[in-house]
């Protein structure tokens, strides 16, 4: 008996969390990474493959899942963790109640991990974390800036 009820309450934990979350589509990131990022207009020549290079690192670092949180173990800086599509760390970006935390964002990280993308995009574009991916753009990423969004013309 008590183990079909536990059964039944993780089953309803796992759909009440699932239903929170959404995979993002690269073409659906690309329109809106296009409406909020402030590139410089000596950049806007390069648009289309700063927007594949970031989204595409995004996708490689969180499947584009709104709800992904990560528990890491950093070297030489104990743990970390990470939230959302955009993958936000505590440390920096917002306030897991975890320990201390620069909040960039002055946001929960809870509000990173549902599926409204609006407050997390406005983070990723108006704290410059879009620079920080780009600096770190893995090589599968930079070989494809050119092809990347072909499925979405």
């Amino acid at each position: 008996m008590k183990l079909g009820l536990l059964l039944a309450l993780t089953g309803a934990a796992l759909v009440l969390n699932l239903s929170e979350s959404r995979i993002v589509s690269k073409c659906e990131l690309r329109q809106k990474l296009q409406q909020v990022l402030p590139l410089p207009r000596k950049y806007g020549r390069y648009k289309d493959q700063i927007l594949a290079l970031v989204t595409c690192e995004l996708e490689r670092r969180s499947q584009l899942d709104s709800n992904l949180e990560e528990n890491t173990m950093e070297q030489n800086q104990g743990p970390s963790n990470y939230f959302g599509l955009f993958q936000f760390s505590d440390s920096f970006f917002c306030d897991s109640g975890n320990g201390l935390s620069k909040n960039l964002c002055n946001k929960s990280c809870s509000a990173f991990i549902d599926d409204d993308i609006t407050d997390d995009l406005e983070c990723f574009a108006y704290r410059g974390y879009w620079r920080s991916i780009l600096d770190e753009v893995s090589s599968s990423c930079s070989d494809q800036q050119d092809t990347y969004f072909d499925e979405c013309e």
